[in-house]
């Protein structure tokens, strides 16, 4: 998928999702699903009622540019986020951030596909820690070399609100100081994958 072509100005605001924009989204969505696990496979209902769902808080980046989904679960934030030119920004991510600890978040959970590399180095580097591994957890489409789709582990990557801001009052980058825990791998939101 090519990357969107935009003039907007930097910085990008963070903006309340406004049900009208759906089909929007929907329609960036489907011309790559493979790119963005975090909202695909669903369909265009299945799409609205995540976004809009009693748990979810849901911003557009700038003008169309980006998209994030907040799922709050009891002192838990799932963040779900995808840039559809492709370019993330520090900035919106340390926003969406505090976003979910300012809504009562106490931790902060990200997921990545175990091919998704950029994505793990991103959250890594906003100070989130290996929690785990769920094997074989999800399922893409193909076709692939050695058959129509794949399973796929998921890493479990964790950020608690403890350790965004004692860590952003002594390192101004708001990462978790010596976790040490990058599994063995390039030090990533969730899912989808940069490219280029």
């Amino acid at each position: 998928m090519p990357r969107l072509k935009h003039n907007q100005a930097e910085p990008l605001a963070l903006i309340p999702l406004q049900q009208e924009r759906v089909n929007y989204f929907y329609n960036l969505l489907e011309k790559d699903k493979k790119a963005f696990d975090d909202y695909t496979p669903l369909n265009r209902q299945e799409i609205e009622d995540f976004l809009f769902g009693p748990n979810s808080v849901s911003f557009e980046i700038g003008d169309g540019v980006g998209l994030c989904t907040l799922v709050f679960s009891g002192v838990n934030a799932y963040v779900q986020m995808v840039m559809f030119d492709w370019f993330y920004r520090d900035y919106i991510c340390h926003q969406v951030i505090e976003e979910a600890f300012s809504r009562g978040a106490e931790r902060i959970t990200s997921t990545v596909t175990e091919d998704r590399n950029n994505a793990r180095h991103l959250v890594l580097s906003l100070g989130f820690r290996y929690e785990g591994t769920l094997r074989k957890a999800f399922y893409r489409d193909g076709p692939f070399a050695d058959g129509p789709g794949k399973y796929f582990d998921i890493e479990l990557y964790g950020l608690s609100k403890e350790a965004w801001y004692g860590n952003r009052s002594n390192d101004s980058s708001g990462s978790d100081i010596g976790s040490g825990s990058d599994r063995g791998r390039s030090s990533s939101f969730s899912g989808s994958e940069q490219r280029g």
